[in-house]
């Protein structure tokens, strides 16, 4: 950052350092610079005419890194716009992939409430938040809720799915996840006490993480 130490000196010949090009009467101007671990600052001697041109570059320059900046920018933009294209094809891709194996997308609200009236084995997908309680996985939709859940079992998913389940997030606190499984029956232990009976759980086949195929 440069800033500007103006000293107006009538006569040249009162100037210890020569400056060519130099009028009786010509202000003379000191532009001095901040330089990191320095102890002192950069000075230069200016003319009007060499200082004058000097802001003219100053501003040029200043115009120009903004240009800059405005172009990176956009590049940015342009990019995260190509991003979120790719990721919502690549999100439709894979509902389409789903569906047309049978399994039908769910919100868990939509799950919770029509649950009881589904077919057992019914194939499903659920969005939400996995959370473990001691040996009891419930999806949610909340990371801290467990009211509004959905019982898991996933003693039958695939390697690659439990294996994510094991991850530090998932056993530590919660983590977002996509469940692919069936509509089943269940009852929730706790200690080797059963809590309920009758519940409808889902048996989950295969689990994903957020850009996770």
């Amino acid at each position: 950052m440069k800033f500007q130490a103006l000293i107006t000196i009538k006569l040249c010949a009162l100037i210890l350092i020569s400056i060519s090009g130099c009028a009786v009467n010509d202000p003379v101007y000191t532009v001095c610079e901040k330089r990191v671990n320095y102890a002192s600052d950069y000075c230069e001697l200016y003319t009007q005419t060499e200082y004058l041109k000097h802001l003219a570059d100053v501003e040029k320059s200043a115009i120009a890194k903004k240009k800059e900046q405005e172009a990176e920018e956009q590049q940015r933009l342009l990019a995260q716009q190509e991003a979120d294209k790719a990721a919502a094809e690549e999100a439709k891709r894979i509902y389409d992939l789903d569906e047309s194996k049978g399994f039908k997308h769910m919100s868990i609200e939509d799950f919770l409430l029509d649950a009881k009236e589904m077919r057992p084995f019914s194939q499903v997908v659920l969005s939400g938040y996995y959370r473990i309680d001691g040996k009891i996985e419930t999806i949610g939709l909340l990371p801290a809720e467990s009211r509004y859940s959905v019982p898991l079992l996933t003693e039958a998913a695939d390697r690659d799915s439990r294996k994510l389940l094991m991850g530090f997030n998932c056993q530590q606190a919660f983590c977002p996840v996509t469940i692919l499984g069936l509509v089943s029956k269940c009852e929730i232990t706790s200690y080797g006490m059963r809590v309920s009976s009758g519940n409808v759980c889902v048996l989950v086949t295969k689990v994903r993480m957020p850009n996770f195929k």
